[in-house]
């Protein structure tokens, strides 16, 4: 038989729904005289309710990003 002991019934659960802003930073560095993508960055963050957190987010995300630029 089948038999195997899972057991268990019908359990509570719940859900909740929070929204939570996120930015989206994409920079791309295009050759207009070969017409080609030359290296493309791109972050994506939870956003504050404070600018200046904000700020400081960008400021690292595009250190960052830069950090890897040109490509090896």
């Amino acid at each position: 038989g089948w038999g195997g002991g899972w057991g268990g019934g019908l359990g509570d659960s719940t859900t909740s729904v929070t929204t939570v802003p996120v930015g989206t930073l994409l920079i791309a560095l295009y050759d207009g005289r070969f017409h080609q993508l030359v290296w493309c960055g791109r972050s994506r963050e939870d956003m504050s309710s404070k600018a200046a957190k904000n700020t400081a987010k960008l400021d690292k995300e595009i250190n960052k990003m830069f950090g890897k630029y040109p490509p090896k």
